[in-house]
């Protein structure tokens, strides 16, 4: 029924985020920033802001490890 739709809905921009490493607010982020600066009309500049495109990196779900070696590259481990 309705709900099953709408957790369909759900689920699948959550499962492409996880997928491509892409961290949720910070993508939304990026399309709220970007948007209106497109064409809406381009299909070509639309799928550069899917999940599955080249993103920026402050989009990227980072490990513990990743961020670590970052703070540690800024002196702000301490």
């Amino acid at each position: 029924g309705r709900s099953v739709r709408t957790s369909a809905h759900t689920a699948s921009p959550q499962r492409s985020f996880r997928l491509h490493q892409v961290h949720p607010y910070m993508y939304f982020m990026l399309i709220l920033e970007q948007l209106p600066n497109i064409d809406l009309n381009d299909k070509a500049e639309l799928r550069k802001l899917l999940p599955y495109a080249k993103l920026p990196d402050y989009t990227k779900i980072l490990s513990k490890k990743e961020i670590g070696r970052i703070l540690k590259q800024n002196d702000m481990s301490e």
